[in-house]
């Protein structure tokens, strides 16, 4: 939003189109690289199973998630400057709190736990469970996604809705 402050003030467009932009384009660069995923399938041969039909609700669910956030960031940004700088480095910590580069199983309770608490370390233990080892995601596990991504959206669409007005003031 700060980054299209002329646009904003010039043209009349929902403010949520900016926000959405940018979801949406990581999204396509995602579905990009999920087509070379596929190539390498077609390559190697191998053969997929009914599982990996799970990863599409999944990364829908993912997308929910992601808009939420970016809504309620979005409107963060625009009255804290800072976040844009204290964004890469919360961002790396919470990749390293996912479990992507490494399996839970190895990790203490403790750190067990904090992990299972990340609502992404929902969305990447499904994908992975579905896409590398021909598993379908349990019902609590799809019961978590859901919660998260319901959640988290509805929260950013209110917070962003309900600061909409000082958002343009603000801009």
């Amino acid at each position: 939003l700060v980054d299209n402050k002329q646009l904003l003030i010039k043209v009349k467009i929902p403010l949520q189109v900016f926000t959405l932009s940018r979801v949406y384009t990581a999204f396509a660069n995602f579905l990009y690289s999920f087509v070379a995923y596929v190539v390498f399938l077609v390559i190697f041969q191998i053969k997929p199973s009914w599982s990996m039909f799970s990863l599409i609700p999944i990364v829908i669910l993912a997308l929910l998630f992601s808009i939420g956030l970016s809504l309620f960031l979005s409107v963060v940004y625009v009255f804290f400057g800072d976040i844009k700088h204290l964004y890469g480095i919360v961002l790396t910590l919470w990749m390293y709190l996912s479990a992507i580069f490494y399996p839970v199983t190895s990790l203490s309770e403790t750190m067990k736990g904090i992990v299972s608490a990340n609502p992404m370390y929902a969305y990447i233990s499904a994908a992975r469970g579905c896409m590398m080892y021909g598993e379908v995601p349990s019902v609590e596990l799809w019961i978590q996604m859901i919660a998260w991504a319901v959640i988290v959206f509805l929260f950013g669409h209110f917070f962003f809705q309900s600061k909409r007005n000082q958002i343009m003031q603000k801009v």
